[in-house]
């Protein structure tokens, strides 16, 4: 307690000019600080959306390449059905 005192005292025996330049760089780094993380959370949920619509998007694309595959009974279409659920 005594320690935040003698900080406190010096901050109030500064001229007016470093109190309200501290002040100013208080406020300015707290915002600069909350933009940041609000960045960094965007960023964050925008990849992970990306990697989900990517993924969704190979899912669909190989499930129509091994569909007709499926349909179809015959050496060729199992051969070819088996290399796309191995890419899958």
């Amino acid at each position: 307690m005594e320690i935040a005192r003698k900080w406190i005292n010096k901050f109030l025996n500064k001229p007016v000019k470093f109190k309200l330049v501290a002040m100013v760089m208080a406020i300015t780094s707290a915002a600069l600080i909350v933009t940041c993380i609000a960045f960094i959370k965007y960023d964050i949920s925008s990849t992970k959306q990306a990697m989900v619509d990517e993924l969704n998007l190979i899912g669909d694309i190989i499930g129509k390449r091994t569909a007709p595959g499926m349909q179809f009974l015959g050496k060729e279409n199992i051969v070819k059905t088996e290399e796309n659920l191995a890419d899958l």
